[in-house]
């Protein structure tokens, strides 16, 4: 896959954007996505395939191991490894703004409310 032209370059160092996508990805985004491994074709999937959250103005996609189905392009143990993944967008313009992984807190900001309902009171 990292030989492929979709991919092409991602791992070279040029921060273009990737030819298989219609999302903008900030150079921020192509840096992470870089250093943690992840590529475009793996980014996308996680958008179409993740949890959606909306949180602080953005919107979090996370890969959880329920939300895994099988794709022809990714490898099976490609995709778990992705668990835990989450790709932050700007709503507005589906920007993505950055790439990172949180395999210990997933779910953390669904179980916030119910162990802190003061911070939630109108």
């Amino acid at each position: 896959m990292l030989n492929s032209p979709l991919c092409t370059g991602w791992r070279s160092g040029e921060k273009e954007q990737p030819a298989n996508t219609n999302l903008l990805l900030s150079n921020h985004a192509l840096t992470r996505g870089d250093q943690r491994n992840v590529s475009p074709d793996e980014v996308d999937y996680i958008i179409a395939n993740g949890e959606e959250l909306h949180c602080a103005g953005a919107v979090q996609y996370r890969l959880l191991r329920k939300c895994l189905k099988p794709d022809p392009w990714i490898a099976w143990n490609r995709l778990e490894q992705l668990v835990g993944t989450v790709i932050v967008a700007n709503p507005d313009t589906m920007e993505v703004i950055t790439v990172y992984r949180n395999r210990r807190e997933v779910g953390h900001y669904r179980l916030r409310q119910e162990h802190a309902p003061w911070r939630y009171a109108a």
